[in-house]
């Protein structure tokens, strides 16, 4: 260790800058496998995970079910040993005013026994809690640990407390433990409560509507019991569930294929397959920077043998055998990769949940599981022995192949030449062209992320104010309903500070999907059944002014366009496009079909409007038809008033809009947000990649800038002799730095050809993730190109002006 300790005060800079380049390689490298271990790997923390299946078509293209489905295959127990259900619920736990909202479930009986997970306090969800409306014991509730803590304070008397969700009581009856997050990676529970008392909750029931598909179903097999068995016994009993799929819904064609069972160890979470790509993405770049890095600390090992040249000369004539060369270097590189690799854990700590927080979900940021575990630690150790052994490995073998003779005759003189930078030269070449690559990458995203933010929405995102209303009561009677949201929208309008006001039952850029089945009697000919599904919105009037969605022919809606007068629509330039072949569309006639035993309606279209964004940026415009809220059979449950401010930042708005609604009932919650924020939130996935490939490829940037310099700096001191005698000669300043950056250039261009070359083919692969620009975009190469360049003149500019200040005599003198 003393020797190590003394070789650490010769080179201070030299090991500084190969820690600082393991921490920073390893760092990146742990933080994105511990979110790909939270979200991908890591299994459930319950009992026997690995017994868990749940269920679904083998196209795997559907896995919601309906909850006659469910009842079927629970009341058969000779399929599994247990099975459950559960579906996502976000709850309400304010009686009224701003909502608080948390991330709920609705649970089967004995679905904590089926998942395996006991309580920590108080007692699971049981079979008798499961009955419509509560068992004996009432409506109750399961609650997370976490919620608990930030709810209760952790106190002791929580069992038996009363939980409002939804303005109904619910009796608290367990806890769940610290490290059951529940059974949807990605997203953490709050509180679990009985499929049964879902009608006290939601109006209408799911469970009082059997053929609606929105149940998970997970069994857990019997002891010994595979895969492949059960899902021969499912097989078996499925004409069973067919029966009862067309009893429920008899146009279902849900059943239409086998089904199969899937392990579901590692929970089930709708964001591995949208994650998944960009992940394995980020792994590529983030294992480039590694590389870099593993490179940038050869080139400095390989400069500092060269440097030491000498000593190590004599230590070879005085009988240094290569074997106690090698192992000295291993020793010294070991200790550096402990501390590098242990500085890049604790960067790794930080940047993973860092990274979590650009992992969104619909509630928010993602709750992952990023406690490390003994794969986040094989891992770790996987990556410091590849660092260790693919940074030592060429300075190793330059160690081992020092011999006496050579020792002998290089003892007493000064190196001279560059021939021992040929190898530091190749790496140079490796950096730049996996940085290019890199950077090319970033470029890509990046301006996928601005194309998305600058493209037109057909609506003004950073004016308009979104309010979530939703009736505590709401009334039975439509035209009760609909005073009430009338009235909602005209208090609204006279909150101060507002320009204009809109209700609607869904927004732009939403999570809500309202469509509708079309027919036009006045054409010739009908539609294909796939093609008679339109996007659909129900609005006010204001709507369109609301938003700043331009009108291109025709009108608005206007409070005349009632229940009693002739019904109306507005539709958008695609509705246009696809169904009137871009023809005239106002006064043509559109007929809304009807369904669940409502009759069709005649829709006179009276004006066409830009199209706009429905529920993503990236998606063609959808053909929509915008139908007046006062001519709905039955206005919506909820409904969303959009502000649009006068001046100024429009959540300012926000308790003066409530304030002003309130008057109206106080028996109303509110829900509030941006229509900026609900736009941003849509565009999380494309704004983390950008984010972070741009800082590994600035990452990567610096670690070639940092070998670039180092390398040429000790070539420049290694040819002073060289140069000191040119300038002696009659080579003026500018012609020595011209040579030196020759050098550079060299390398730099051929970094560049290679790189240049490796994106040209990879690119393709990524043209998923990108929007408005191909994956071979010249003017991004050209960009990534320049920035390299640049970066690496600057990097051999230093040394080489330094050497271009050298004092001949005084260089001539010391040889």
């Amino acid at each position: 260790m003393r020797t190590i300790y003394r070789s650490f005060r010769q080179d201070p800079v030299v090991w500084t800058a190969v820690v600082l380049s393991l921490a920073l390689g390893t760092g990146a490298n742990i933080a994105l496998f511990s979110l790909v271990n939270g979200l991908m790997l890591r299994p459930l923390n319950v009992h026997d995970p690995d017994r868990l299946v749940v269920l679904k078509p083998v196209s795997g293209i559907e896995q919601a079910w309906s909850f006659a489905i469910f009842q079927e295959l629970k009341n058969n127990r000779a399929l599994f040993a247990r099975s459950a259900a559960w579906a996502s619920q976000t709850f309400n736990t304010e009686p009224r005013g701003r909502s608080s909202l948390v991330n709920g479930l609705f649970v089967s009986g004995g679905f904590f026994e089926t998942i395996g997970v006991d309580a920590a306090r108080g007692r699971p969800i049981d079979e008798d809690d499961d009955r419509t409306n509560g068992g004996a014991a009432g409506p109750v509730a399961v609650i997370s640990h976490a919620f608990w803590q930030t709810r209760y304070g952790g106190r002791e008397d929580t069992i038996g407390r009363t939980l409002l969700l939804e303005r109904v009581a619910f009796t608290i009856v367990g806890i769940t433990p610290r490290e059951f997050l529940g059974p949807e990676v990605g997203t953490a529970f709050d509180v679990a409560v009985p499929l049964g008392t879902e009608p006290l909750v939601r109006t209408p029931a799911l469970v009082n509507l059997p053929g609606v598909l929105w149940l998970t179903i997970v069994a857990r097999l019997e002891a010994g019991q595979t895969i492949g068995d059960a899902t021969a016994r499912l097989r078996a009993f499925q004409p069973a569930l067919e029966r009862v799929d067309r009893l429920t819904d008899p146009t279902s064609r849900l059943l239409n294929e086998p089904l199969e069972l899937v392990a579901a160890g590692r929970g089930v979470s709708p964001l591995r397959d949208r994650y998944r790509r960009p992940f394995v993405v980020l792994g590529i770049v983030a294992a480039l920077v590694l590389a870099i890095a593993c490179a940038n600390i050869a080139n400095l090992l390989l400069v500092r043998a060269i440097a030491r040249q000498r000593e190590t000369s004599v230590r070879v004539a005085l009988g240094a055998t290569r074997r106690a060369l090698v192992l000295d270097l291993l020793r010294e590189t070991s200790v550096v990769a402990a501390i590098g690799t242990a500085a890049g854990a604790l960067l790794a700590w930080w940047g993973s949940a860092a990274l979590m927080k650009q992992v969104v979900v619909s509630a928010g940021t993602a709750s992952l599981d990023l406690s490390p575990d003994w794969r986040v630690f094989a891992f770790a150790l996987g990556v410091a022995t590849f660092t260790l052994f693919a940074s030592t490995l060429l300075p190793a073998i330059r160690a081992g192949r020092m011999d006496a003779a050579h020792a002998l005759a290089q003892a007493g003189h000064r190196i001279r030449g560059a021939s021992g930078y040929r190898v530091a030269h190749l790496l140079l070449v490796v950096q730049i062209a996996f940085t290019l690559a890199l950077l090319v990458g970033a470029g890509l995203f990046i301006r996928t992320l601005t194309a998305l933010l600058t493209q037109p929405l057909g609506v003004e995102r950073g004016k308009v104010l979104v309010i979530r209303v939703e009736p505590t009561a709401p009334p039975a009677d439509p035209d009760r309903m609909l005073d009430l949201f009338e009235r909602i929208h005209e208090a609204a309008r006279g909150a101060p500070g507002v320009e204009r006001v809109s209700l609607s039952a869904t927004t732009p850029i939403g999570r809500t999907l309202w469509q509708v089945r079309v027919e036009f009697p006045d054409l010739p000919g009908s539609l294909a059944e796939d093609d008679r599904v339109a996007t659909a919105n129900v609005v006010s009037p204001d709507f369109f002014a609301t938003f700043g969605t331009r009108i291109i022919a025709g009108r608005e809606f206007r409070a005349t366009d009632r229940r009693k007068t002739p019904p109306v629509a507005v539709v958008n330039q695609a509705f246009v496009d696809k169904y009137l072949a871009g023809g005239t569309a106002i006064g043509r006639r559109v007929r809304q079909v009807g369904f669940g035993g409502r009759p069709s309606v005649d829709r006179e279209i009276v004006g066409v409007v830009e199209n706009a964004a429905y529920l993503s940026l990236r998606e063609k415009r959808r053909p929509t038809m915008y139908i007046p809220i006062a001519q709905r059979f039955q206005p919506p449950p909820v409904a969303f008033v959009s502000v649009r401010a006068a001046a100024g930042a429009p959540a300012l708005l926000a308790d003066r809009t409530i304030d002003a609604i309130s008057t109206v009932t106080r028996d109303l919650t509110f829900t509030v947000t941006t229509l900026s924020d609900q736009i941003d939130k849509s565009i999380a996935q494309e704004r983390m990649v950008a984010a972070l490939s741009g800082f590994f490829g600035a990452l990567a940037l610096l670690l070639a800038g940092l070998g670039l310099y180092g390398v040429t700096s000790h070539v420049v001191s290694q040819r002073q002799t060289e140069l000191g005698i040119r300038l002696a000669i009659g080579a003026t300043p500018g012609r020595v730095i011209r040579l030196v950056l020759t050098r550079v250039a060299l390398l730099v261009a051929c970094g560049i050809a290679i790189g240049a070359g490796l994106m040209f083919w990879a690119a393709p692969l990524v043209a998923t993730l990108l929007y408005g620009l191909a994956p071979r975009d010249p003017l991004t190469f050209a960009l990534s190109a320049a920035i390299v360049a640049l970066v690496g003149i600057a990097a051999g500019l230093i040394p080489a002006r330094r050497a271009a200040r050298l004092d001949p005599a005084a260089v001539l003198r010391r040889e």
